[in-house]
């Protein structure tokens, strides 16, 4: 049974996602009360110019999540490390994360999502940076989630979202990301992690403007909450913003 409601569920989301079109590329989610700023130097002094991250911690689900918003400042092509620690309120630690980010490219700007699905009271982090060593094809690639919807049938009613890239790149990539969705309150109310091995060229907004001919990928919410019910719970009602935190970018085969 769970199966059938699942698949015509599938079904109806292909019908909406058929009629959308370029105006349905999500607002994207505008941070603007940091818990902090830090300028982070670059390991090597010969790189002229400075790493900016910014951190705020929220809460999902009861537990814990921190978003970094990092930027390139640098005149180099760049390899991250972000060592992060998660401390309880006497300050000892409960967990350890890093992330490696090896195409942060001169002046891009990235997400970076810790979601360690327990509770803390602190979080710090340090960054370390070379120059990259491979060329960052990601500077060719272009990110963007699909404006959230309501997917239903008869049985079901679901959040829907598409996780949509553009690859101006001569090879096919795979490509990962977390998409964060945020409510009118500014609350995260839903994480998805989506990779797509087979994101393929020439999509790319040089060749072509249209949303509708990227690369596109649906998302949508657990509609276990919702079987026989065709309204959407209230904290997935209302205009929807996005966060997108690249996490895996290769070359594909």
């Amino acid at each position: 049974m769970k199966k059938n409601i699942a698949l015509l569920l599938f079904f109806t989301l292909i019908a909406a996602m058929l009629v959308s079109c370029d105006e349905q590329k999500s607002t994207q989610h505008e941070i603007s009360d940091y818990d902090s700023v830090s300028a982070v130097t670059p390991d090597d002094g010969q790189i002229s110019g400075e790493i900016t991250v910014k951190d705020k911690k929220y809460v999902f689900e009861g537990k814990d999540v921190v978003i970094l918003d990092a930027q390139n400042g640098t005149d180099t092509d760049l390899s991250i490390t972000i060592n992060g620690t998660y401390l309880d309120e006497s300050g000892n630690v409960l967990l350890t994360e890093t992330k490696t980010f090896e195409q942060f490219y001169s002046g891009w700007q990235n997400y970076f999502l810790f979601n360690p699905k327990i509770n803390f009271a602190k979080f710090t982090y340090t960054v370390e940076s070379v120059k990259a060593t491979e060329e960052c094809f990601m500077k060719n690639v272009a990110v963007q989630a699909g404006k959230p919807f309501s997917g239903r049938n008869d049985d079901n009613a679901a959040l829907v979202c598409d996780f949509a890239a553009s690859n101006g790149n001569d090879f096919t990539i795979t490509l990962g990301a977390s998409i964060v969705l945020f409510n009118e309150k500014g609350d995260i109310v839903f994480i998805v992690h989506k990779t797509d091995p087979y994101t393929k060229n020439p999509t790319h907004p040089e060749f072509s403007a249209s949303f509708d001919e990227w690369n596109r990928f649906f998302i949508y919410t657990d509609t276990e909450h919702a079987i026989g019910n065709l309204e959407l719970p209230e904290h997935l009602q209302g205009e929807l913003t996005s966060v997108i935190c690249v996490d895996i970018i290769e070359k594909g085969e």
